[in-house]
């Protein structure tokens, strides 16, 4: 269901791509043509009341779920984020998706990537943190998750690590997980939509 608080202000190219999967897939070449996506919204340029983020995490060598995903969103004024144990898969989609603006945080099974743990999203004066979680103790409560957020001033805290999806609004903050998009432990798979801006935050977790 829709979570909803106020409170912050704020070309057609083909194609062709050769991939060799490894990790969950057997090894093997693949011929892929797509269509990018248009450019995306930088904030603070398009004249939009919000900026609409897609929210996913914890792919685990699920290529096939992720374009599944891109494809569903793809053409959309929106900023793609991974949040983490999937670099493989993310790597792939910048080549085969270069136009789009596709952000990604590593997690414990992002072996030997130089990204950082934490990224940042502002538009107007509405900020968003993304983590992974697993430095954050992010299965066990949420104390270092809420600290992260204050100590950043976001009003969006979002992570995955856990397979659980969730929304939730505590001590000002709304944590975000929108579960794996492989496989949760609560069956099936998901994402989830985030919006932030002047009118405040809203979030929606939907199932791929």
């Amino acid at each position: 269901m829709p979570s909803y608080a106020g409170g912050c202000r704020s070309a057609t190219a083909s194609v062709t791509i050769i991939l060799l999967f490894f990790g969950g897939y057997s090894p093997r070449i693949r011929k892929i043509k797509r269509k990018d996506a248009r450019p995306p919204c930088a904030p603070g340029i398009c004249a939009m009341d919000s900026l609409k983020l897609i929210v996913f995490s914890d792919s685990h060598g699920d290529f096939r779920a992720l374009d599944r995903l891109i494809q569903k969103h793809l053409g959309e004024r929106c900023v793609f984020l991974h949040l983490g144990d999937g670099h493989r898969e993310v790597e792939d989609l910048r080549m085969l998706y270069p136009a789009i603006d596709l952000r990604f945080v590593p997690g414990n099974c992002d072996f030997s990537c130089g990204e950082p743990p934490v990224g940042e999203l502002e538009y107007g004066s509405c900020r968003a943190v993304f983590t992974h979680g697993h430095l954050f103790g992010a299965k066990y409560h949420d104390d270092e998750l809420l600290a992260l957020a204050h100590s950043r001033g976001a009003s969006l805290l979002m992570h995955g690590h856990t397979h659980i999806p969730r929304e939730e609004y505590t001590e000002g903050v709304h944590i975000l997980c929108p579960g794996s998009v492989s496989r949760n432990l609560t069956g099936g798979a998901s994402y989830a939509v985030a919006e932030i801006g002047r009118h405040g935050v809203l979030t929606n977790i939907l199932k791929l």
